[in-house]
């Protein structure tokens, strides 16, 4: 199961996001691992600064956790965190992991044209962003916070150090699928990269507003879209009979269906208020 963008808050956070309650975030979080069976969760970031030891210990009780940090973390904390087979929960920079024979490779945080640090969490350069993924060239999967842009909002995304950032981890790293969190404007976005059209972005937005994760079954050969207790479509893996330039299709139609009205009313509102300017989308 994936998810990003929990944003788990207790303090004056708490109603940040459009007055929904970030508070119950960890009991949805927690009655979604049951409702998906998921053994392992992988978590893309902002997970928030309402954890202490007591909610990662009821989150690692349900399942393993293979998390980064985006902008919005503790850091210091998740360092310190292990998994109930004592694997760290936090995973290292160009790190890969094996779960169920497909394999994914992780880069933490986001990215920023000096690398400084911000409110405590670490950022990086873009070049930076490009040395790690060298190192996880051939992936099934490359997790980060950062997203790629996509065509269906290509128009309307900035460009920033992240879009740069994210072209270079694409070429170097050359996955089938890129896992990422970050943009806040739906539960999800499935659609082939810009950068390498044969590698497909699977965006997740689970805060409490959207409730967007993703399942990866790796028996079924399948990816499954939810937005909250609801699966909204379901992506078949390539395999022998099936390429990536099929899987890419299939993607953008998924999300079309789904959002594609979404972001065309956006840009028609968003061009009225900036007297017909392209829109930029904005990232928590």
């Amino acid at each position: 199961m994936v998810v990003s963008d929990i944003h788990f808050e207790t303090g004056s956070e708490r109603f940040h996001d459009a007055g929904h309650d970030q508070l119950v975030a960890l009991n949805w979080l927690l009655s979604t691992i049951d409702y998906a069976r998921a053994e392992q969760v992988i978590m893309l970031g902002d997970l928030g600064r309402g954890w202490d030891t007591q909610s990662w210990q009821m989150l690692t009780d349900k399942a393993k956790v293979n998390a980064i940090y985006g902008n919005h973390d503790d850091v210091y904390m998740m360092q310190r965190l292990l998994n109930a087979d004592r694997c760290k929960v936090q995973l290292g920079d160009g790190e890969i992991v094996e779960i169920g024979g497909l394999s994914f490779g992780f880069i933490n945080g986001i990215a920023s044209k000096t690398g400084r640090e911000k409110n405590f969490v670490p950022r990086k350069t873009p070049e930076e962003f490009r040395k790690i993924s060298m190192g996880l060239k051939g992936v099934d999967f490359l997790c980060t916070h950062e997203s790629p842009i996509v065509e269906i909002y290509k128009n309307r995304m900035q460009r920033s150090p992240g879009v740069e950032a994210m072209n270079y981890a694409i070429h170097a790293a050359m996955p089938k699928f890129v896992l990422s969190g970050h943009l806040s404007f739906s539960p999800y976005t499935a659609y082939p990269t810009i950068a390498l059209p044969q590698t497909v972005n699977i965006r997740v937005e689970s805060s409490q507003k959207h409730r967007g994760f993703a399942v990866i079954d790796s028996t079924a050969n399948t990816i499954e879209l939810h937005v909250d207790k609801e699966r909204r479509g379901t992506l078949q893996m390539p395999d022998g009979n099936r390429t990536m330039d099929m899987v890419a299709k299939d993607a953008a139609k998924i999300t079309t269906a789904d959002f594609g009205e979404l972001f065309r009313d956006r840009a028609k509102k968003n061009a009225a208020k900036l007297g017909m300017q392209k829109p930029k989308l904005t990232a928590k």
